[in-house]
C-alpha cells in the first residue's frame, strides 16, 4: 500500500495548509474505497484489512478438497487408530494448508461418503463417523476454524454402482461388506471418501513483504 506523503510548502498561511492535508487525505479515503470495491490492495489482507471486514467478505472462496477414505482408513473402519499411514500423512498435509495457507477460515465442513455396500443406516453412521474422526485429527493438530460434520452415506456415489460387476448375492438390507469380491471393492472405491469443503480467504503473493498478524487473524 503506497504511503501518503503530504509535502509542506513554505509560506502557506495555516488555513491554506489545512486545507491541502484535508484535501490529500480525503484523496486517500476515495482511492483506499475504491480498490476496495474493485479487489485492489485489499485482495490482500496481509495489507492490514480485517478479515470479517464487509470489503474482506467479497473475497470469501470455496475450496472443495476430496480425500479418499481408502488412503484414509483401514477398510470399513473410521477410528483415529484405524487411520493408515498415508492417511496421516494426507490429513497433517490438509492441517498444514488450512493453518498457513489462509488468512481467514469462515468455515469447514466435513461430509463422508460411502459405497453402496452395506445397509444404509450403516453407510450413514460409518460417513459421519469418518468425518468426525477427521475433524478431531484437524483440531488436533492447529485448526481451530469453524468445523461441520455431515454424512451423505451411499446417497452420492461418484461411480454407476459398478453392477455390472458380479458379487455376492444381494439380500433386503443390501450387499454385505465382509462378503464382497475384491474386484468390486476396488469399482467402489471413488465412492468411500470424506469431502472437505472450505470456506475462507487464501494468502496472496500481493504484499508479500508484509507479515500477518495473528490478531487479525484470529479476531
Amino acid at each position: 500500500m503506497k504511503k501518503v506523503q503530504i509535502k509542506r510548502t513554505s509560506g502557506l498561511t495555516g488555513k491554506c495548509k489545512d486545507f491541502q492535508v484535508k484535501k490529500i487525505l480525503l484523496g486517500a479515503m476515495v482511492a483506499l474505497l475504491a480498490s476496495c470495491s474493485s479487489g485492489g490492495v485489499y485482495n490482500n489482507l496481509a495489507c492490514g484489512v480485517h478479515p470479517t471486514s464487509s470489503c474482506a467478505k467479497k473475497f470469501l472462496k470455496e475450496e472443495r478438497i476430496n480425500l479418499s477414505a481408502d488412503a484414509l482408513f483401514h477398510f470399513d473402519r473410521y477410528r483415529e487408530e484405524d487411520l493408515l499411514d498415508e492417511g496421516r500423512v494426507q490429513l497433517d498435509e490438509l492441517a498444514s494448508k488450512l493453518v498457513n495457507g489462509y488468512v481467514y477460515v469462515e468455515n469447514i465442513t466435513l461430509i463422508g461418503h460411502t459405497d453402496r455396500m452395506g445397509s444404509v443406516p450403516y453407510n450413514d453412521r460409518l460417513g459421519l463417523n469418518r468425518a468426525k474422526t477427521v475433524r478431531a485429527y484437524l483440531q488436533s493438530h492447529g485448526v481451530d476454524a469453524n468445523i461441520a460434520v455431515e454424512t451423505r452415506g451411499e446417497s452420492e456415489p461418484v461411480t454407476d454402482g459398478c453392477f455390472n460387476i458380479k458379487g455376492p448375492r444381494e439380500t433386503a438390507r443390501g450387499l454385505s461388506r465382509s462378503r464382497v469380491s475384491e474386484r468390486l471393492r476396488a469399482c467402489l472405491q471413488p465412492d468411500r471418501r470424506v469431502v472437505v469443503k472450505v470456506l475462507g480467504i487464501k494468502k496472496v503473493t500481493q504484499c508479500a513483504s508484509s507479515t500477518v498478524n495473528n490478531d487479525v487473524i484470529n479476531n
